[in-house]
């Protein structure tokens, strides 16, 4: 048996992502919005895709699954829309319909017990009403997902470099028409974020404290390292005063004899 691997798109998302997928799912807040979703207002003439074209697409398995009945075509949800934009895109880019197709499995996994698309639909609500960057994000061999742009940076961590293309659920419905919240664009580690990461990530400390004021903006860092292999009285005083360390040293003595030192180092940020 071939051994599995990882999909290129490996997408992680955490308990942040559940909370909000439910409460867009279920609660009565956002039931207009599902109301929105659910409501089949664009007729096949409002695509600007041709007829014979749109046929094509559907034998070729690009199409959404709920956009034709039995008496023909049916009108179009807005979440049914934006995929089919997303197809065009996808064309002007040059990617086949079969490599469409396979995107359109990916990013668009139908429930066929609720007649919908619930985790495409949940990333074009996010699109419209949030200020996420909501992707369609497609691959040469047709694996496809939907992200955010703040998942896609979080997937980078576990994933190869690879090229992937990415179309924008918030331009497509711009470019409908529709009024969007503003993208909030992810911003870049403070100097004091980027000495936290650093004391985590580079140091050997057992313990890491962070002091935040009412601003969200850390105040003061404190990290704790202990070693088996004490220094010797004057090598700590040589380092500290090397360092100008604001902190404290706790040597642990077993029969008289130093078995290890606790050093506890404290930076304080001025505002």
């Amino acid at each position: 048996m071939a051994k599995k691997t990882m999909s290129k798109l490996f997408i992680p998302r955490g308990d942040g992502f559940d909370i909000d997928f439910l409460d867009y799912q279920y609660d009565d807040r956002f039931q207009k919005v599902r109301e929105l979703m659910h409501n089949r207002r664009f007729t096949v003439g409002e695509t600007d895709v041709a007829y014979r074209v749109i046929n094509h697409w559907d034998q070729s398995g690009v199409l959404p699954e709920g956009v034709k009945g039995d008496g023909g075509w049916r009108k179009f949800t807005l979440p049914e829309m934006v995929w089919l934009k997303a197809a065009v895109r996808m064309r002007d880019f040059g990617l086949s319909l079969d490599t469409i197709a396979s995107a359109k499995d990916g990013a668009m996994v139908w429930n066929k017990k609720l007649g919908l698309y619930p985790n495409f639909e949940y990333y074009v609500a996010k699109a419209w009403f949030s200020g996420a960057d909501p992707y369609v994000l497609v691959t040469s061999e047709g694996e496809a997902e939907v992200a955010t742009m703040a998942e896609i940076e979080a997937a980078k961590l576990f994933l190869d470099s690879f090229d992937v293309l990415l179309i924008s659920l918030k331009a497509i419905l711009k470019g409908m028409g529709v009024s969007t919240s503003e993208v909030k664009t992810l911003f870049a580690l403070s100097d004091k974020e980027v000495e936290l990461l650093r004391s985590i990530r580079m140091g050997n400390n057992n313990e890491i404290k962070a002091k935040i004021d009412d601003q969200g903006e850390i105040t003061e860092i404190e990290s704790t390292e202990t070693t088996t292999s004490p220094l010797a009285p004057h090598k700590i005083k040589n380092q500290a005063e090397k360092e100008k360390m604001y902190g404290k040293v706790v040597t642990q003595y077993e029969n008289g004899v130093p078995k290890s030192v606790q050093v506890t180092k404290r930076e304080r940020f001025k505002k």
